[in-house]
């Protein structure tokens, strides 16, 4: 069964049949049925960028830290690479980044080797 598009799967509804406590409550109209919907939407919306951009924040980490790790284990220098190092760098402001905002300082041929843009 459903009520207003809803289940009813065991949650509790109030229902009043009180004449003076109903005669304060005014139905909506539909305007403002549509009105309280499209922010409903909006604020769906801007929850959905939301995560899409979490989600992209994540993935630059993780490209940044396996492009650093090849990077490590593929040169006899380690973790003294240059590159590694501004790569590793990278890491720590992509982790940051999420917190408080601000950008990830590569050189060109780092972010086309993590693919970051």
């Amino acid at each position: 069964a459903s009520l207003a598009e809803g289940d009813l799967d065991g949650d509790l509804y109030f229902v009043c049949w009180d004449a003076a406590l109903l005669a304060s409550v005014r139905p909506r109209g539909a305007s403002e049925c549509k009105a309280a919907e499209e922010a409903e939407r909006s604020e769906v919306d801007a929850l959905a960028e939301a995560e899409k951009k979490v989600l992209r924040e994540r993935n630059d980490i993780g490209k940044i830290y396996k492009a650093w790790e090849k990077m490590v284990d593929g040169s006899p220098e380690g973790m003294d690479n240059f590159d590694a190092k501004q790569l590793a760098a990278a890491y720590v402001q992509a982790l940051d980044r999420g917190k408080h905002g601000g950008s990830i300082d590569l050189p060109e041929h780092l972010r086309k080797l993590v693919n970051l843009k």
